[in-house]
């Protein structure tokens, strides 16, 4: 629960919700790919250790949902 916290904290903070539900081989070399910051960089070095990551971002639209007590 921590890693998936951690996950959705980093990409919330980065500005980088998108629609995704994805399994990453190789999570670190998805992350790099994004924009670096050093928050993904250090995201990236964490996730290191793991493989077939499914990792699942919310829209936008589903924040906004959530905000309005939908």
């Amino acid at each position: 629960m921590k890693l998936l916290n951690l996950l959705l904290f980093n990409f919330i903070q980065a500005n980088t919700l998108f629609d995704v539900i994805q399994t990453v081989p190789n999570a670190s070399n998805f992350l790099q790919g994004l924009n670096q910051t050093q928050e993904k960089q250090n995201l990236a070095n964490i996730l290191k250790n793991y493989s077939n990551i499914t990792i699942f971002l919310p829209t936008n639209d589903a924040i906004n949902n959530l905000n309005q007590g939908f």
